[in-house]
């Protein structure tokens, strides 16, 4: 295996040590942000270089998914803010979060003043005196849906009305047509129902659940009343859920195409631990890290340790001479030739076909990486003497 330092990757200084950084990290969008230390009691939040001001405390900003916002919470004496490019806005009371529609740049947020709950993106409202929980929107933002819990009772509500009730709701998501994606549980079985339809009744137990942002594919995993677990796949034009061959583990970090009815997950089938593929089962090794979905939906890998380390690119395995992240997820590019991690000190890049391995800065930190489909590079933050750098390896 070759390697390589230098010819490809580069390091960036964007924020000198003036300041302590307390925390940081790349959208998947490409926006990098820090959150640093002014004074014992002051922050202050930088987002792609720009100061966006000084709080007593500050959350780190979420990014819609074209990456044309951001928004987070601000707090100065007391007073919550909502920040978003345009300036800052007071809120009545505490904000609880922030956060954006799957496909919308307009943020939401709820207010508490610690007996009345507000959701609210600025222009519509909706109030709530029980506690609230699963907030989710469809694609667009124009159906907004949560769980209020009054006592017993968990309450399905969709634009303030309430749609239906249990005694152990949990909401999903928004379907793309507006129907509430949810799980509901009687007697001890579970039933998950998109909208007035069962789409699979009398599981024992489920577990993650995934929505796509586009809302019209749903996977989760689920056992039956003799405990077989399986993948269920359900899109918009299917008449029935898909379902997986009986499994005997779950894989709680399993992964679910942006956009294709696909998923990938780790799990134990007919004795042997492997990576499911739809009904497609790969060999896991000793163990593997999680399943990653590249952002077009084309490419799935995951890294395995067997007798050495291994990536696996679409069911293919490659041998390469790096430690491979068992506990972290890669980022791969939209051709499957390049995928990439973050190591305790750098950004690790590998080539498996061309047996290249590129390295960047060494810093004593390092975020997440990302592969920026912009710049056709994968892409990390790292902090070295107090310095913040951006690392970026442009892809082969």
């Amino acid at each position: 295996m070759g390697y390589t330092a230098t010819a490809q990757c580069s390091d960036v200084v964007l924020m000198d040590n003036s300041h302590e950084i307390l925390r940081f990290d790349i959208d998947t969008t490409g926006h990098w942000w820090a959150i640093t230390r002014l004074t014992k009691d002051k922050q202050s939040l930088i987002i792609d270089g720009q100061d966006i001001g000084t709080f007593d405390s500050v959350q780190p900003p979420i990014f819609s998914a074209d990456g044309e916002s951001w928004a987070t919470v601000g707090s100065v004496l007391n007073q919550s803010y909502i920040v978003v490019p345009s300036g800052s806005r007071a809120t009545q009371h505490h904000v609880e979060f922030v956060t954006f529609p799957p496909l919308s740049a307009d943020p939401w947020w709820i207010e508490n003043d610690g007996t009345l709950r507000r959701i609210t993106n600025g222009m519509r409202s909706y109030g709530s005196s029980y506690p609230v929980r699963n907030l989710h929107f469809d694609p667009q933002g124009l159906v907004v849906a949560w769980i209020e819990e009054r006592g017993d009772l968990s309450v399905l509500v969709a634009n303030g009305s309430e749609v239906t009730r249990g005694n152990a709701i949990t909401l999903h998501g928004v379907w793309n047509t507006g129907e509430c994606i949810y799980s509901e549980q009687t007697n001890d079985v579970t039933s998950m129902m998109l909208g007035t339809e069962e789409l699979i009744p009398n599981m024992k137990r489920l577990s993650t659940v995934r929505l796509n942002k586009q809302g019209d594919v749903v996977a989760w995993q689920g056992a039956d009343a003799v405990g077989q677990i399986r993948t269920y796949v359900y899109a918009a034009d299917y008449l029935n859920p898909w379902e997986s061959p009986p499994l005997e583990e779950f894989d709680y970090r399993f992964s679910l195409s942006p956009f294709d009815p696909l998923v990938a997950y780790r799990t134990v089938y007919q004795g042997s631990r492997v990576v499911g593929y739809n009904a497609a089962f790969y060999p896991q090794g000793s163990s593997a890290g999680p399943t990653v979905f590249s952002h077009d939906g084309s490419q799935m890998v995951y890294a395995s340790k067997d007798n050495g380390e291994h990536i696996v690119i679409n069911g293919r395995r490659h041998t390469v001479n790096a430690a491979v992240p068992i506990t972290s997820e890669m980022a791969v590019n939209s051709s499957g030739t390049a995928v990439a991690w973050p190591s305790s000190t750098t950004l690790v890049v590998v080539y498996p076909e061309r047996n290249v391995v590129q390295m960047g800065k060494m810093c004593d930190t390092v975020g997440s990486v990302i592969y920026n489909r912009t710049t056709t590079s994968f892409e990390a933050l790292g902090v070295y003497g107090g310095r913040l750098f951006k690392l970026s390896c442009k892809a082969l």
